[in-house]
């Protein structure tokens, strides 16, 4: 695999996109129970990852590939905290007390 590709996307955008899913995903559910905590400390340093991931997707061939990859991952955080905190409420409603 060279350094220098003109494709946008690639292989290497799915891998790196599939193991920050994993991994972001696994993060904010084990932490969802401690909402105030996901917010506070994970938005800042999300939000720093992201500006990581605009910088390298400017790179060169299959380093923009990488930094690419880690920016779709990386949508993965706020799109999970998205879905689980109404499915959360809508689970707390049906149990009963």
């Amino acid at each position: 695999m060279s350094g220098m590709t003109t494709e946008r996307y690639g292989p290497v955008s799915f891998v790196v996109a599939m193991v920050n899913i994993l991994v972001l995903e696994v993060f904010t559910i084990v932490y969802l129970p401690a909402i105030l905590y996901l917010v506070v400390f994970s938005v800042p340093l999300w939000l720093l990852y992201v500006a990581i991931c605009a910088v390298i997707a400017k790179g060169p061939g299959v380093i923009a590939q990488i930094g690419r990859g880690m920016f779709f991952g990386s949508l993965s955080l706020p799109l999970c905290v998205l879905v689980s905190i109404p499915a959360w409420q809508a689970i707390g409603s049906l149990v009963p007390n």
